[in-house]
């Protein structure tokens, strides 16, 4: 039974389905907004920071407050609360926001198994787990460091690892399919590279990419051409890049597997089967090569098709953003398989993703009984998955003894990518536990590894973190080396949201070396580049901050234009916290215009903007200005009670 289920004030929060329920009738409402809700619930017996709700909820972005106030206003508004009233949802002035409903926590019927039967129905259509429950601390740093987190947890087999002298493979997301391959069967084509990618990275002398990881390097590239190789290459430092070609004829299953080299000679093999699985656990094998296929034989999973294809629908559903499905196929798998490791943590990586820390702890301890020296990975996975736990609990100490074992471990047969993931999230650890030197001095560790290896989203990572630590700490000069050699990476890998990002933190720094012309320029390509990736909020935080560069410029035609721009655009997204930004610089600038009554009234507009969504900071410091005004206006009494 899954325990997150929730109801309260007449609603029913069901978390395994995504659905807000109330009276019986689903809710309409987005999906971070949802997250939100849960969030608050999930830790309902204590105030959550903002920074620490943006953490949890938006663990790969960088975002504005206004984004968490609008966000915020949706889920109210789905609960029929809202700022004023906060019967459900209160604001905890100056910090955030606190669940104060009663709730009652009860059970809901697991989802429907699949069937036993060997030809159970297809599983197809990860989700990233984050780690929930992390102390509010800066999140320009955090939050980058966070998606290797979240994808240590999220493949299943979690970092790719490489021994000093092993090769660096990458399985492409997806095979190609043809002939007589029936509809029902077309999952095929996504899960046997999963299949194929869990059973070579079973060996600790290989370093092996997963297709999740490919398909988010390639973007839209997903043929294994030329071009696509050259672009693993260079991004992942990948050596071989393997695709397949599956099809059908009287009964039979034909697997083709082109193992393409980015330096010398390719390989192809040529593998025909009743079953398609054990096609995949063959080519495993073969492309081990003979010195590694003691470790890829006489496993549960090369005993029994049928548990092969489960593991393997398991494995596409956790891909595919499913964790309760995956959580299904496991279960199956370990139950006709007590005794297989690799079911025990999978069932251990899903009951995290559903909440369940309880029974992920003790799936856990039960692999401790089945760890042996066959498969050394499980351990550091297991390593890895107690100090997931750990943090979603904020318990960030204990997520430290667990990162060190996983180092110590993976220190032991020099995994490079392994030993520089386990640094970076030390790293994170021991930032938010106010440890910076030794923060440092991780990420510092993980940048050498990561440069080892030729792993350029590890580079990217550390550097855009090194840089939000130095600011942090008032080292500008270094802060910009580090978001320069951020941008620059990230212009390498083709993120351009990460590419936005990194301008806006140049841009900041520039900005306070009162040097507006490069704070600009950085600005208006960010602008250009969220305006292209349909990103309103982000494009109206920009913009204000391009029109404050030219008030301090004296260019105030062009900032006004700028502003109504931030405001049309905070309005149509219901953006309020960034409305309110730029009302109440359209108030400053009717002042410098001589326009002292429209200044009040917009400043007037935008405190009550600040009030609704209870951020007191930019309320205390527009009150200031206001009062300001008000004394200019000979509104002495008023500029007082200001």
């Amino acid at each position: 039974m899954n325990n997150e289920h929730y109801r309260f004030e007449g609603f029913e929060l069901d978390w395994p389905g995504r659905r807000l329920l109330r009276d019986g009738r689903e809710v309409s409402i987005e999906p971070k907004s949802l997250e939100v809700i849960h969030y608050l619930i999930s830790h309902r017996q204590r105030a959550v920071s903002r920074d620490e709700l943006a953490e949890a909820v938006w663990v790969d972005r960088v975002i504005s407050d206004s984004v968490i106030s609008q966000t915020m206003r949706k889920a109210r508004r789905a609960l029929g609360d809202d700022g004023d009233r906060q019967d459900l949802i209160a604001t905890v002035r100056g910090y955030g926001y606190r669940f104060v409903a009663e709730v009652e926590a009860g059970a809901v019927p697991e989802p429907s198994a699949p069937s036993t039967d060997r030809t159970a129905p297809a599983g197809s259509s990860a989700a990233a787990m984050d780690m929930a429950g992390k102390p509010p601390k800066a999140r320009w740093a955090i939050a980058a460091g966070l998606l290797v987190a979240v994808l240590i947890a999220m493949l299943y087999f979690a970092t790719p690892a490489r021994a000093p002298d092993s090769e660096r493979i990458a399985v492409m997301p997806r095979f190609e399919l043809s002939g007589a391959v029936p509809a029902d069967q077309a999952w095929l084509a996504e899960a046997l590279p999963e299949l194929l990618a869990l059973a070579l990275a079973r060996s600790d002398a290989l370093l092996v990419y997963p297709p999740a990881l490919v398909k988010a390097q390639l973007g839209d590239e997903s043929d294994g051409d030329g071009s696509a190789r050259e672009v693993i290459g260079a991004r992942l430092g990948a050596q071989v890049l393997i695709d397949g070609h599956l099809s059908r004829s009287e009964g039979r299953w034909r697997l083709v597997l082109e193992a393409h080299r980015l330096a010398g000679p390719g390989r192809r093999l040529t593998l025909v089967d009743e079953e398609p699985v054990a096609l995949v656990l063959r080519g495993a094998r073969h492309l081990a090569g003979n010195g590694q296929r003691a470790a890829l034989s006489g496993q549960a999973l090369e005993a029994d098709d049928w548990l092969a294809e489960t593991l393997a629908r398991g494995l596409l559903a956790l891909s595919s953003g499913e964790p309760a499905r995956a959580h299904d196929y496991f279960s199956l798998a370990r139950d006709s398989a007590p005794g297989m490791a690799w079911a025990t943590y999978q069932l251990a990586v899903t009951s995290h993703q559903l909440g369940d820390l309880a029974a992920s702890d003790q799936l856990l301890e039960e692999l401790d009984d089945l760890l042996d020296q066959a498969e050394p990975r499980l351990a550091r996975l297991a390593s890895n998955q107690r100090a997931l736990n750990h943090w979603r609990r904020g318990q960030l100490d204990e997520a430290g003894v667990q990162l060190q074992r996983k180092l110590a471990l993976a220190d032991q047969v020099g995994h490079g990518l392994d030993q520089g993931n386990a640094h970076l999230n030390l790293a994170i650890v021991r930032s938010n536990l106010g440890d910076t030197d030794t923060a440092e001095a991780h990420f510092l560790s993980a940048l050498g590894h990561y440069n080892r290896i030729g792993y350029q989203p590890g580079r990217a990572l550390v550097a855009n973190s090194l840089g939000a630590q130095a600011w942090r700490q008032g080292r500008r000069d270094q802060a910009e080396t580090w978001h320069q050699q951020a941008l620059e990476l990230r212009r390498e890998l083709g993120n351009p949201q990460h590419v936005a990002q990194s301008l806006v933190n140049l841009a900041a720094i520039e900005a306070s070396r009162l040097d507006p012309v490069a704070a600009e320029r950085h600005l208006e390509e960010a602008r250009l580049i969220y305006r292209a990736l349909a990103m309103p909020q982000m494009e109206a935080y920009v913009l204000s901050s391009l029109a404050a560069n030219h008030i301090d410029t004296g260019r105030y035609s062009s900032a006004r234009g700028l502003l109504e721009q931030a405001l049309a655009l905070s309005e149509q997204t219901e953006s309020v916290q960034q409305a309110a930004e730029a009302e109440a610089r359209l108030g400053v600038l009717d002042q410098l215009e001589g326009e002292l009554e429209s200044a009040l009234a917009r400043l007037e507009q935008a405190t009550d903007r600040y009030r609704e969504i209870g951020v007191g900071a930019a309320l205390v410091e527009t009150l200031l200005v206001l009062a300001e005004y008000r004394a200019l206006a000979g509104q002495l009494d008023q500029a007082e009670a200001e």
